[in-house]
């Protein structure tokens, strides 16, 4: 392996800022930016989030309400992961927000 890798650009950057701690999720898909933060693991940290994904709109108040209530409970990050197709599908009954603070969440009507 090189004795620098090109993602350790993308986390070096950050740290320049004074930035130091990221969020995100572990995947596949980035194997190599995670390799460019455990090189810098001395520099900066990376935190894993709680997340979920969204497979039929309906999904969404309960996933919403879920990932706030988790940030806010645990202080942390969390993330919902739209795929490309559902971001875009036809929402056939209309979302309606809850009336005020408390409220039981969202609804379809």
């Amino acid at each position: 392996m090189a004795d620098k890798i090109a993602s350790e650009h993308l986390v070096e950057r950050p740290i320049d800022w004074g930035v130091d701690t990221v969020f995100g999720l572990a995947g596949d898909g980035i194997n190599e930016i995670m390799e460019g933060l455990r090189r810098h693991q001395d520099r900066i940290c990376f935190v894993l989030v709680h997340h979920a994904i969204v497979h039929v709109p309906p999904q969404i108040p309960a996933l919403v309400d879920r990932a706030v209530r988790t940030s806010l409970a645990h202080r942390t990050v969390s993330h919902l992961t739209f795929p490309n197709d559902f971001q875009v599908a036809d929402a056939s009954r209309a979302l309606r927000a809850p009336a005020a603070a408390g409220a039981q969440g969202w609804g379809w009507s």
